[in-house]
């Protein structure tokens, strides 16, 4: 019930409840002198016949009017009892989604690729040694140098596998994907159908080596004329499953806890954004766009609207993504061109740095 339909109510019962005492009140100066057919005769010389018209007469009046404050009473517990429940759910809600969120901000933390980086140092005459260092990318550096890793991926995929049709290049944004994701030597890459696919596997395969000898020296690679860099300091297409997969998991539970209990009515859509927006605040730039790279070309689908089972806005009605650098995104789809639709409907920019009058960059082989 409504504080204001609760209000109202109270008022209601009250003003009944007052009124039937004043009657009560004035019962026996009213009735009898009105003296209507259906009511005796009364001798009020007599004592005790006086009291028990008194009694007859008020009694209820008082009985009804004390009937409807007890009611009132109850009903005013009823709605107190019910806010402090409420006010338990809200304070759960709180303390689970802070707990939630900590656990993000460790799992961030935790974020650590061993790897490796060089010296040169100088011999004699115009010789040069190389010399093989540790180092290691940790935390949020990790998502800076995974969106180098799969972007050269796709460009290396689309100079050697040259897809036509648009569903082609669908399938090839998921075998890139795949090999980032699960590393070029797993299993759970699939056997595509491409022509060159197998030539394409080997290729990563040789990049890696030379990559990995070099302790990162050589970071651009000659792909049919074109230089495709690869700036990152540990062996690239090895795979990224450990991480990502318990860091998206964790992501989504959290964003989806949150909006559960939107949709429960236990906080307001507006206590929602907020929540969300301190969980957003906690993404870098990079971290939403690997976010918008994971939802549109790898196993992301239920975030928004490209979910075939649910129909989640995350990225959308509660903006996940606000901050994503949208001029950063090649090769696939622009974000705001994706939800473009719902841009147009809801009369909303959706990105922080979307600009409508932007006109689409021309990507090689789209």
């Amino acid at each position: 019930m409504k504080d204001s339909t609760l209000r109202n109510w109270l008022w209601f019962f009250g003003i009944l409840s007052l009124s039937l005492l004043i009657f009560a009140v004035f019962a026996p100066l009213i009735i009898p002198k009105s003296n209507p057919e259906w009511l005796p005769s009364l001798n009020y010389q007599a004592g005790n016949e006086i009291g028990i018209t008194l009694n007859g007469l008020m009694s209820p009046f008082i009985g009804i009017s004390a009937a409807l404050l007890t009611f009132i009473a109850f009903l005013v517990q009823y709605q107190a009892n019910k806010k402090i429940q409420e006010q338990f759910k809200i304070q759960e809600v709180d303390q689970l989604f802070f707990e939630m969120l900590k656990l993000h901000k460790e799992n961030v933390n935790e974020f650590n690729i061993d790897g490796y980086d060089h010296i040169v140092t100088k011999q004699s005459g115009d010789k040069y040694s190389l010399q093989k260092i540790q180092r290691q990318t940790s935390q949020r550096k990790v998502f800076v140098t995974m969106v180098t890793e799969l972007e050269a991926i796709i460009e290396i995929a689309q100079l050697m596998l040259q897809p036509k049709t648009d569903k082609d290049k669908e399938r090839l944004f998921q075998v890139a994907y795949e090999i980032f994701f699960f590393g070029i030597e797993s299993e759970n890459v699939q056997k595509w159908n491409f022509y060159r696919f197998q030539q394409f596997k080997l290729k990563l395969k040789n990049i890696r080596k030379k990559h990995s000898d070099s302790y990162s020296k050589e970071n651009k690679f000659n792909i049919n004329g074109r230089y495709i860099p690869l700036y990152i300091k540990y062996k690239p297409f090895s795979g990224h499953e450990n991480r990502l997969g318990h860091y998206y998991r964790h992501l989504y539970s959290t964003v989806d806890y949150i909006v559960s209990r939107e949709k429960d009515n236990i906080i307001s859509k507006d206590k929602a954004k907020h929540y969300l927006k301190l969980l957003r605040a906690q993404l870098s730039n990079d971290e939403q766009l690997f976010l918008y790279y994971n939802y549109r070309i790898g196993f992301g689908e239920n975030w928004d609207k490209r979910s075939k089972k649910r129909k989640n806005k995350f990225l959308t009605e509660y903006k996940m993504i606000h901050n994503i650098p949208v001029k950063r995104v090649k090769f696939i789809e622009r974000p705001e061109d994706h939800f473009k639709d719902y841009i147009e409907t809801k009369n909303s920019y959706l990105f922080e740095q979307y600009n409508p009058e932007r006109k689409p960059e021309k990507l090689d082989n789209l």
